[in-house]
């Protein structure tokens, strides 16, 4: 009798049942445009999200998941679809199941409402997009530098080019262009979980690592010569 005891008690404690409360938490999907890889936006949208709820008194009830649609938008796009949204719906944009909140303004004010079942007013604008621009099709012997303000890596970066005053170097906005951006992580197969910046691209290469970036630089003039005393 005991042993059988035991069989229960072993079972209640290790059984789906046990774990019954963790698979209560909701997923909650953030969906943002970023093309900064040092902001880290997801993880700290992550963070503040967390404490809100734990203030809330909602501490466990939801787990947020985050997807950048700079460095891919088919997961968006297909949550776009899904939800019969436009895409020009605004970013960041929260879902939960068939629910969604869109609009930092109603993501900052509305958040834990929303998360309660509220349905609040939509906000729609485009994604950032200008097309291919920025100054014309890239010239043979051209470097070119991809960045986003506010960038900490693109600051580290861009110390990094200062080093080399002679290069023909164009500098691209990827959040004002995220076409020609993309563009470029195509010609140079850039894996899609790298497609962020800072970015410099010349020839076939390119360096993405402020920290290597002018060794890697100096690495290249001298076995190339592309792009010193080009402009």
């Amino acid at each position: 009798m005991r042993r059988l005891l035991m069989l229960i008690l072993c079972f209640a404690l290790f059984s789906p049942c046990a774990a019954r409360t963790e698979d209560k938490a909701v997923d909650v999907t953030y969906f943002y445009f970023n093309p900064c890889a040092s902001c880290n936006e997801g993880q700290v949208f992550a963070s503040a999200f967390y404490e809100r709820v734990k203030a809330a008194g909602l501490s466990g009830q939801f787990r947020i998941l985050t997807s950048n649609a700079y460095s891919g938008r088919d997961a968006l796009d297909a949550e776009l679809a899904r939800l019969g949204l436009e895409k020009s719906t605004q970013l960041p944009l929260l879902v939960m199941g068939d629910r969604h909140l869109s609009g930092q303004t109603a993501v900052d004010e509305r958040l834990l409402d929303w998360l309660q079942g509220a349905d609040p007013i939509e906000e729609t604008a485009p994604v950032p997009s200008t097309g291919p621009g920025a100054d014309g099709p890239i010239k043979s012997g051209e470097w070119v530098y991809l960045y986003a303000p506010g960038c900490r890596s693109c600051a580290q970066m861009k110390a990094a080019l200062q080093e080399f005053p002679d290069l023909n170097l164009r500098e691209i906005n990827a959040y004002d262009h995220p076409e020609q951006a993309a563009a470029l992580y195509d010609q140079y197969a850039v894996p899609e979980a790298e497609r962020l910046v800072p970015m410099v691209f010349l020839g076939d290469q390119y360096v993405s690592d402020p920290e290597v970036a002018a060794t890697q630089i100096s690495a290249w003039l001298t076995t190339s010569g592309y792009g010193a005393g080009m402009g």
